[in-house]
């Protein structure tokens, strides 16, 4: 079955092909009208017809005003259809390309792995796969509107036309290979729908969403939510605390940016066998060999989380490790946690 593309590629052929025989054809008829309007060879009629189809010109020959009047319907005729030649060779050239970009995506797709779909490219869509990008992670952004789509795939991302809350488009988009989903639409019924399709589809799948009005934060959890955050909440404490403590906003002001002087937090599985597992903390060199100052813990045993742990806790395999330092740091203190891990992200 033949695709959209494919019917516009086979359209676009069948008219180029008309269009250069009817070229050929006003070629062959100006020639022999040429050897009746004036008295020349055939070789010599060809060659005027050849130059002025093609404007070239060469010389007039001293025409006859029957052949001048000829001579103008065959420039025009000429023009046209030259002109209708190039604009469909231009299309062609236009959706080859864009066939190939599609062939492209769909390996890219196919590959995808670890990658976090980004539900909606608006401004926060825009911001968090930036984000991500950023940080050395892959996004792949889902919207209905193809021009966002376009946007997307023009800042370098991989990207797909369709409605989130369909199965068939989570499913192209390998979420079940996905390291998590984030649905950030400017409409919350739209991100209750699509956690819910994705929570379906795959129940132990990281889902964040964003919160665009009060209330919603209990829904998107219902729904099954893993985080859920409210883009203007943030906003405005942002700017409260601005106000309020002008001094911790400096601080914070390179929150989470990826350079020299950006602070972040990451977390770090320990893994079994790395040089941290079943350590005191006090005795990982976490601190001395990284930089990187642990914040907290979560237990794997009980999931609970420990906020500033004591120097004399003992990492076991599966706990993980909150770190919050500068961002150059940070490669260093997952390698020191998670070496496997590390290695996994740093060929993605």
């Amino acid at each position: 079955m033949l695709t959209g593309a494919d019917r516009d590629l086979q359209a676009v052929r069948y008219r180029l092909s008309r269009a250069v025989g009817v070229l050929a054809l006003l070629f062959l008829v100006a020639a022999y009208a040429y050897t009746h309007l004036m008295p020349w060879s055939l070789l010599q009629a060809l060659f005027f017809t050849l130059t002025t189809i093609t404007t070239i010109g060469y010389n007039d020959y001293a025409l006859t005003d029957e052949a001048k009047i000829f001579t103008m319907a065959v420039i025009v005729v000429g023009l046209a259809t030259w002109t209708f030649i190039v604009a469909h060779i231009i299309e062609l050239a236009v959706i080859g390309w864009q066939r190939w970009r599609s062939r492209q995506m769909e390996r890219d797709l196919a590959a995808a792995e670890r990658h976090f779909v980004v539900i909606g490219y608006g401004l926060v869509g825009r911001s968090v796969a930036k984000w991500l990008r950023r940080n050395g992670r892959t996004a792949l952004v889902i919207d209905t509107n193809s021009q966002a789509v376009e946007e997307a795939r023009a800042d370098g991302l991989m990207a797909l036309c369709g409605d989130a809350t369909d199965e068939e488009t989570l499913l192209k988009a390998r979420i079940a290979r996905a390291d998590g989903l984030m649905a950030v639409t400017r409409s919350d019924p739209v991100n209750v729908f699509v956690t819910l399709t994705a929570r379906e589809l795959v129940p132990d799948l990281h889902i964040c969403a964003a919160a665009m009005a009060p209330g919603s934060e209990a829904k998107l959890r219902r729904a099954g939510a893993d985080a859920v955050v409210s883009p203007y909440d943030l906003g405005a404490h942002r700017l409260a605390m601005a106000a309020v403590s002008p001094s911790v906003a400096e601080l914070m002001a390179g929150w989470g940016e990826s350079h020299e002087a950006g602070l972040v937090v990451r977390e770090a599985v320990v893994e079994t066998g790395s040089r941290v597992c079943d350590q005191a903390l006090r005795d990982t060199g976490v601190r001395q060999e990284t930089g990187v100052l642990i914040a907290a813990v979560k237990a794997a045993a009980d999931g609970k989380l420990v906020i500033s742990p004591d120097p004399t806790y003992v990492l076991r395999a599966g706990d993980v490790v909150i770190g919050f330092g500068l961002y150059p740091n940070m490669a260093h203190f997952m390698e020191w946690i998670a070496p496997t891990t590390a290695s996994e992200l740093s060929g993605l």
